[in-house]
């Protein structure tokens, strides 16, 4: 076999392993992609964003920001002083016998 340039080893347990450099894409899953969208009036800002990473995993219901409407809060209040009145005039009416 030597003439022939076949050589002959013991059987062993080696790496495979073999570097390919190539160019390719990466891209995201369009099925899954969701645009949020918030309606609000005025001078409306998002005061804190809670998710700030592209392609950051977010769970069902999380919040993903904080936002601020001097509208919203005007409707709040309002709110909030109606309820207190109402409370107030039941509490305070007289009771009916």
């Amino acid at each position: 076999m030597r003439t022939a340039g076949i050589q002959t080893v013991e059987i062993e347990c080696q790496p495979l392993s073999k570097e390919i450099t190539t160019v390719g894409f990466v891209e995201f899953d369009e099925r899954k992609l969701t645009r949020i969208t918030v309606r609000a009036t005025g001078k409306s800002r998002i005061d804190k964003l809670l998710v700030n990473v592209t392609g950051q995993v977010v769970q069902k219901g999380q919040a993903l920001a904080q936002l601020y409407s001097p509208d919203l809060v005007t409707t709040c209040r309002a709110s909030s002083t109606l309820a207190r009145r109402r409370i107030w005039t039941i509490s305070a009416s007289p009771a009916s016998d």
